[in-house]
């Protein structure tokens, strides 16, 4: 009769351990599916469209673009970073470099006679070590860097263009 109540609380234990088995199983379902529907949903949802406007005077006054947030705030990160530049992205044509004990002097003779040419260009001295640099110029595309040098080359014949950061109000 022992035998028989233990053999019977093994028979309980067994099936309490199945039905155990089997809410786990379901909450694992549960939660697969639940989390499978929560990342097919849009982070970013878009904006409500506007209805189109009729008439031409709205279409001047307020263009219509259809786009997430995350462009908005691409935008405004955009912004953010030009504005901390001093400038815009150019280039500047090099005319000029040495890193002699007369260098200083040197620089400022061959100034001189490039203002003598070009008085409406703006001349940049600077010092890289060891390098004195005369950089001619504000350039937004390379070809216009390039028109320059063709029409300095026989006065500057080692010149060369170089991207620089340059003054856009030039």
């Amino acid at each position: 009769m022992d035998r028989f109540i233990t053999d019977n609380k093994k028979l309980n234990l067994i099936i309490i351990v199945q039905i155990d088995m089997r809410s786990l199983f379901c909450l694992f379902l549960l939660l697969t599916v639940g989390s499978i529907v929560a990342m097919a949903q849009d982070p970013y949802p878009e904006k409500p469209v506007a209805p189109a406007p009729t008439s031409l005077e709205a279409l001047i006054k307020k263009p219509i673009f259809n786009h997430s947030n995350l462009v908005d705030s691409l935008i405004v990160w955009h912004a953010q970073e030009n504005s901390l530049q001093k400038g815009v992205r150019g280039y500047r044509l090099q005319i000029y470099f040495s890193s002699g004990t007369d260098a200083r002097s040197e620089i400022q003779k061959i100034k001189t006679r490039f203002l003598r040419v070009k008085p409406d260009v703006n001349t940049y001295t600077t010092y890289s070590a060891p390098d004195f640099k005369l950089r001619v110029g504000d350039f937004r595309s390379k070809s216009e860097a390039l028109k320059l040098k063709k029409s300095l080359s026989s006065m500057f014949p080692d010149s060369f263009i170089v991207p620089e950061i340059i003054d856009p109000n030039y």
